[in-house]
């Protein structure tokens, strides 16, 4: 068995959210993320985005409930066990 480095892992950003969307509403996305931009305010070509613009950003899409929050939560799993473990220096 070799030794390896792993799998990369990064901080969730918006472009890794809105490529979950796009797969998972199919024709829902663009209505979807359009008001869901326009609300947090982003642009929604935006592929990086502060901390604050982030978390309203999935606050928003958990409120649509159903698939939306399923998503939102997820990506809020990802974004603080990421930070989590880069804080342990991991």
């Amino acid at each position: 068995m070799t030794g390896g480095a792993g799998p990369q892992v990064a901080d969730p950003e918006v472009r890794d959210v809105r490529e979950s969307l796009t797969r998972v509403l199919g024709d829902d996305f663009e209505p979807t993320w359009a008001d869901v931009c326009g609300r947090v305010p982003i642009d929604p070509l935006a592929d990086v985005i502060v901390d604050a613009e982030f978390e309203r950003l999935i606050t928003l899409l958990a409120e649509r409930g159903s698939t939306c929050r399923v998503i939102a939560m997820s990506w809020k799993i990802r974004r603080t066990a990421f930070r989590k473990l880069a804080a342990l220096g991991r």
